[in-house]
């Protein structure tokens, strides 16, 4: 299956990957699969920025599918062919 994945506002991940947006050939259907087949492909740089020093996601990404955000369900959000998944980063501050 494939998906097509972008990343928003996230300099340090684009940097990574060395394109905003692509698609991505999975053999799940999870955005938790869609994790596993990009850390694979990218490596410690990515896992680097993906998880925490504990190895848990970090909590401050957030993924949009289909222009629907999913919140902390996204592990077990279903995909199919074509989607359009979205990452961004939340960020804090005041």
């Amino acid at each position: 299956m494939q998906v097509w994945f972008k990343v928003l506002d996230w300099p340090e991940l684009i940097e990574v990957l060395g394109k905003r947006e692509f698609p991505v050939s999975l053999k799940g259907e999870t955005i938790q699969d869609l994790i596993q087949t990009l850390l694979v492909q990218y490596g410690s740089p990515l896992a680097h920025l993906f998880m925490d020093p504990q190895g848990r996601m970090n909590k401050a990404i957030q993924f949009i599918v289909n222009g629907k955000l999913c919140g902390r369900e996204f592990q077990t959000l279903r995909l199919k062919e074509d989607d359009r998944v979205a990452l961004v980063i939340q960020l804090e501050g005041g």
